[in-house]
């Protein structure tokens, strides 16, 4: 059987006018079961001239954005396998550990400071209270990536000093085999303790 054309250029070019639709509720009077053996169309029945209905598309142009795509994703991209991981640190004794403050917060600020190429400035509030911390990861995040995120933060750093503005804590970030930082975060309310 003859599938329904909805295309009305394609309808036309068939002479498709006034001829019965294959399945019930299409264009023209629709088929019964009843009918199934019956052909849709009469014997004799003219088809219209023929005429390209899609422009095909130049095997030229396709390569050409085949070896553009290629090229993009090649650009810069270093193999994972290829990079190092950091070696890890000394190790430390359960008691320095211990001496660390890590806290849930969520940031509820962040600008760029005024100056700086490297320095976020963000707001984490902490759950009892809103700090005011420093983010040196204006090359691998913008404000907006930042705002809004919930973060691990070193609650209880000695404040510093830096552009003029006091950094009150760090946020910690995770750094991949490519240098690149992205936020450790926690799924806890803000104020939660992390051990």
């Amino acid at each position: 059987p003859m599938l329904p054309f909805s295309c009305g250029r394609l309808r036309a070019m068939l002479r498709l006018d006034g001829v019965r639709g294959s399945t019930p509720g299409s264009a023209g009077e629709g088929v019964l079961w009843s009918e199934l053996g019956r052909p849709l169309l009469e014997s004799g029945h003219a088809l219209g001239e023929a005429e390209i209905l899609f422009t095909k598309i130049p095997d030229e142009m396709i390569q050409a954005r085949v070896d553009e795509l290629v090229a993009r994703s090649e650009i810069g991209a270093k193999p994972v396998e290829d990079s190092e991981y950091t070696p890890l640190s000394d190790e430390i004794e359960f008691q320095d550990f211990t001496k660390i403050d890590l806290r849930v917060g969520v940031v509820t600020v962040a600008e760029a400071v005024p100056k700086s190429k490297k320095l976020i400035r963000t707001e984490v509030d902490l759950g009892m209270e809103t700090r005011q911390i420093l983010a040196g990861v204006a090359e691998h995040l913008s404000p907006e990536e930042l705002l809004g995120k919930k973060v691990v933060v070193v609650a209880n750093l000695a404040p510093r000093k830096l552009f003029g503005l006091e950094s009150q804590g760090m946020l910690l970030m995770a750094e991949d085999r490519e240098g690149k930082l992205v936020p450790v975060g926690g799924d806890s309310e803000a104020g939660a303790v992390v051990r």
